[in-house]
């Protein structure tokens, strides 16, 4: 029996991309014979006293209620036979991690000094991390993304990080700048996995009020409401974009969500719906045409994924992740500035959308390559 603990300070109820790897994986990998797999997270008053320092950080203050976007009911029938763990003290924290063969844990300074400083390397099984936040973010404007690039390519982030065993990363780039930091031969790329058939067999609901005209066409931005996901562009873009033949879906939730209610209030073509559960979101793709990114930064991102599964058009930004992504992709196209995206939803607009590319399989995302990939990395016999 191989023990497997997937570790992450704040709780998987945050909703986010890399709560639904957890997820996910975990239930995947709890299927697979002789492995016993679990999520561990500091517990709901930790979380609450984490998002009050990082209120100093952001200079900003930060709802705590969305830190609980999903349902621990959903949460917990999505992990199937993964268990999920909540610890209250570093204490319990290392006891329980002490307990498996092998800890994977998100790359983040938190849990990389959570588990050098308070926790210790010495009292762990191997650890792998996964490098789910970049190490440097392209082109950062706010104080805390420059903040971050400072701190993440400083000595002290390789302090924390350089005792793990292993990395895994999740695009091209990444995987140079690992391999630069700590070596080739500790480095592994192995993309997000996912099923493009079992997320289209999802959409067996649609709770949205959306009146959505066929004879127009239907963009639909997915995602947390924050500067790495590029919420001013987006207005720009609507502002810019915005005409009588299209409209826009804005679904998600995060401290930049004024600017997104102002746009649904100044504009009848803009709907915001806030907060979607993910067993909703293989509904919403399906009742759109065009999936808009305005990501500045990401590992592998699965809104991508998700809008290529309902064969949509995808324009984003070409960063990593995202470019890994769309150059396989007939209907993907890769921008550098809002203008350019701009130009490209009013081409459409104007000319009609090409029409979608032969359905093909998953490849190297696909379900079954991906955890074969991942319970190799997991064998801490290997």
């Amino acid at each position: 029996m191989v023990r497997i603990a997937l570790f992450s300070a704040p709780v998987l109820e945050f909703g986010g991309g890399l709560e639904k790897y957890y997820i996910e994986t975990a239930a995947e990998l709890a299927k697979q014979d002789g492995t016993l797999v679990d999520v561990v997270t500091m517990d709901d008053d930790f979380i609450n006293r984490l998002t009050s320092f990082m209120q100093l950080f952001y200079m900003k203050r930060i709802d705590k209620k969305a830190n609980f976007k999903e349902s621990l009911t959903n949460i917990r029938e999505r992990l199937g036979d993964a268990g999920y763990h909540k610890e209250r003290t570093i204490r319990e924290l290392r006891h329980r991690l002490s307990n498996y063969d092998v800890v994977y844990s998100k790359n983040e300074l938190l849990e990389s000094f959570m588990l050098k400083v308070l926790v210790g390397y010495n009292h762990l099984p191997p650890v792998v991390l996964g490098g789910h936040t970049p190490l440097a973010y392209p082109n950062p404007q706010s104080l805390q993304a420059k903040v971050h690039n400072f701190l993440y390519a400083s000595p002290m982030y390789r302090f924390f990080a350089s005792p793990a065993n292993k990395y895994h990363v999740l695009n091209n780039e990444e995987e140079l700048l690992y391999k630069k930091i700590f070596g080739p031969a500790k480095v592994h790329k192995i993309y997000n996995p996912f099923d493009d058939v079992a997320f289209r067999r999802q959409a067996t609901r649609y709770p949205f009020n959306l009146s959505l005209d066929k004879t127009k066409l239907h963009i639909l931005w997915a995602g947390r409401l924050t500067e790495q996901k590029g919420v001013a562009d987006l207005a720009r873009i609507i502002e810019a974009a915005n005409n009588d033949d299209v409209t826009w879906t804005i679904a998600g939730d995060g401290d930049l969500r004024p600017i997104v209610e102002q746009l649904a209030a100044n504009h009848p073509t803009v709907t915001y719906l806030g907060h979607v559960d993910q067993k909703y979101m293989s509904s919403l793709y399906s009742l759109h045409d065009i999936f808009l990114s305005t990501s500045k930064w990401e590992g592998y991102p699965y809104n991508l994924l998700e809008a290529k599964a309902w064969e949509l058009a995808i324009i984003a930004y070409d960063i990593p992740g995202s470019s890994d992504i769309l150059h396989a992709y007939g209907r993907g196209y890769l921008c550098r500035q809002p203008e350019q995206i701009v130009e490209q939803l009013q081409r459409w607009a104007m000319h009609g959308l090409e029409p979608p590319p032969k359905r093909v399989g998953s490849g190297d995302f696909g379900p079954e390559t991906v955890y074969k990939q991942l319970l190799q990395l997991l064998n801490p016999t290997n």
